[in-house]
């Protein structure tokens, strides 16, 4: 990883010494924004193959991108793989130099061989570490409350531990050979499951399907991972780290072009006022025209920016109107309250978390009119078609969790509510927005080809990338056979 900003040479000039060199090793390049590399470079970086991230960098996502790429390398391969050459130190090296020297070393020492020998010792470390973090939490639900447990952030050193958890659950998982023991579904034991569920409203299938007990009901044993954004969800099925993930449309959009092998089994849910906008009153906005030359935040590659470009559009503005700059979710009710940014575009719950902290300060805008979200289970086309038994098993519980919420709505909105940290009251005043339900509809395809359009059109992918073809991107067999009436794919 090399950041921008390095002294006396910067990272774009380690990126072209290590490729002139002929070093095969992967090259990250982090920066604040991305207005510090001009376009001319940008586009060389790209030629090099070096991505570029800004900061703040999401480690989760970062972690599960990398991952997907190594998965895909047996130990054999890299055995065979001729190891790349260090670099010699000049006569006079400067420390950036000297620096490199040792990255380079470092990097090309590591022995495969030996990581074997400590896959045990790695395996027991994971345990320690799991437990010390459950403990943590443990101890951090005694003393802050239900809504800051859910909402807050964790503090830096266990964050740190939990990558470290997964980095380490990664190496072991890779070196371990693949089980080839078939999924249990309807026996003993029960088929474990990872999913990757986000804590909106729109998952409400999941939670109920897990809450109300649906997914054991069919011979499932799921173990449930949250996370922020759809897109990370996404991420984690896409590296490995989860057999399931709940996603909006767009972050699949955005695999599509990547070439990954991401398929969708079914909408869970749809609306068109999931997104939003948030803004401060008392910072000048206090309409969407209000928002011309202001600083705003959204989660770039999800369907919050796609809906933000959407909104812009249909109230006169367009991008280059307003500053944008990337947040996580979970930051941006308190970006907003601190005055960082003057409005931010995403989805519930952080809505709701920004008008618990600015109160009358804060005004919401709709655009029912300009986007449509889907909401989405998918999984990768080879898991998928491996597992026919637990991915039929997965969609007859989200089948019944949508009997439970039609039939008593009250209970599956208590129980939503409950589950992602937000007043029954207010969920129940924004239940409506959103239809709930475990269907394939035309309209997925047309709103996948839609954003495909604007991604490209708005240089979101490299020049000249082809739109997908998101049928290919659609599973739709196992559904079709469970209920065929909510299958319109053509």
């Amino acid at each position: 990883m090399f950041d921008v900003c390095l002294g006396e040479k910067s990272g774009v000039d380690y990126a072209r010494i290590f490729r002139e060199e002929q070093l095969a090793h992967d090259i990250i390049l982090l920066t604040g924004y991305q207005d510090t590399i001009s376009l001319a470079t940008s586009q060389e970086l790209r030629q090099l193959g070096v991505p570029i991230y800004d900061k703040p960098i999401d480690l989760e996502s970062l972690l599960s991108q990398k991952l997907n790429l190594w998965r895909t390398i047996t130990p054999q391969d890299m055995a065979e793989r001729p190891r790349a050459p260090i670099l010699s130190a000049t006569a006079t090296p400067t420390s950036n130099d000297q620096t490199l020297v040792a990255v380079a070393q470092a990097i090309t020492k590591a022995d495969l061989s030996s990581m074997q020998q400590k896959v045990d010792d790695m395996s027991a470390k994971v345990e320690r570490l799991q437990g010390m973090i459950d403990e943590r939490e443990h101890q951090e639900t005694l003393h802050l409350s239900k809504e800051q447990v859910k909402m807050g952030k964790k503090n830096w050193i266990w964050a740190a531990v939990a990558v470290f958890v997964a980095a380490t659950i990664a190496v072991v998982a890779y070196l371990k050979p693949a089980s080839t023991d078939k999924p249990g579904v309807g026996g003993n034991p029960a088929a474990k499951i990872i999913l990757a569920e986000n804590q909106f409203p729109q998952s409400a299938a999941t939670i109920v399907a897990y809450r109300k007990g649906y997914f054991s009901k069919r011979g499932l044993d799921v173990d449930v991972r949250r996370f922020p954004s759809g897109k990370l969800a996404l991420d984690a099925v896409l590296g490995g780290g989860a057999n399931f993930a709940t996603v909006a449309e767009t972050p699949v959009v955005f695999a599509g072009f990547a070439n990954l092998p991401a398929v969708v089994l079914a909408t869970i849910s749809y609306s068109s006022d999931s997104c939003k906008v948030a803004a401060r009153k008392d910072l000048g906005v206090g309409g969407p025209s209000g928002l011309k030359g202001k600083k705003v935040a959204t989660a770039v590659g999800t369907s919050a920016e796609f809906f933000m470009e959407a909104f812009l559009k249909g109230n006169g503005l367009s991008r280059s109107d307003v500053e944008v700059v990337t947040l996580k979710p979970e930051d941006m009710p308190s970006a907003l309250s601190r005055g960082d940014i003057a409005a931010f575009f995403i989805w519930e719950p952080y809505i709701y978390v920004a008008s618990k902290l600015l109160g009358d300060r804060l005004v919401v805008f709709s655009g029912q009119q300009f986007y449509t979200e889907t909401f989405n289970l998918a999984t990768t086309r080879e898991y998928a078609e491996r597992n026919p038994a637990v991915v039929k098993s997965v969609l007859e519980a989200l089948i019944d969790a949508e009997g439970h919420i039609k039939s008593d709505p009250a209970d599956a909105i208590a129980t939503v509510a409950d589950q992602i940290g937000m007043d029954q009251a207010v969920l129940q005043g924004i239940w409506p927005a959103y239809n709930i339900g475990v269907v394939l509809d035309q309209f997925l395809i047309k709103y996948m080809q839609a954003e495909a359009d604007w991604a490209v059109k708005s240089q979101k992918v490299k020049a000249g990338s082809g739109i997908p073809d998101f049928y290919k991107m659609i599973y739709p067999e196992p559904l079709r056979h469970l209920k065929p009436e909510a299958v319109k794919i053509r």
